[in-house]
């Protein structure tokens, strides 16, 4: 998540990132799915590299700034 000046990691295979915990947001790495559950925050979510099986699953009523996804191959967004 990223509020134009400072960002928080989900998760990252960098060592030096740090992760942080945001109320509604978990990742789970084996199913490469995260879950946004009634998440409301004036930030974007930017999802970089997360492999051609990565999913945004939604649940409730969530409201972003914005959700950039880098890939080359399809993203499913699962509601």
């Amino acid at each position: 998540f990223f509020d134009g000046e400072n960002g928080t990691y989900i998760y990252s295979t960098f060592s030096q990132d740090q992760i942080g915990k945001i109320e509604g947001v978990s990742y789970d790495k084996a199913s490469n799915t995260l879950t946004l559950d009634n998440v409301k925050r004036d930030e974007k979510l930017i999802t970089n590299v997360m492999g051609d099986d990565f999913k945004i699953l939604l649940k409730g009523d969530n409201s972003l700034k914005s959700i950039i996804v880098w890939v080359t191959v399809m993203v499913e967004i699962l509601q």
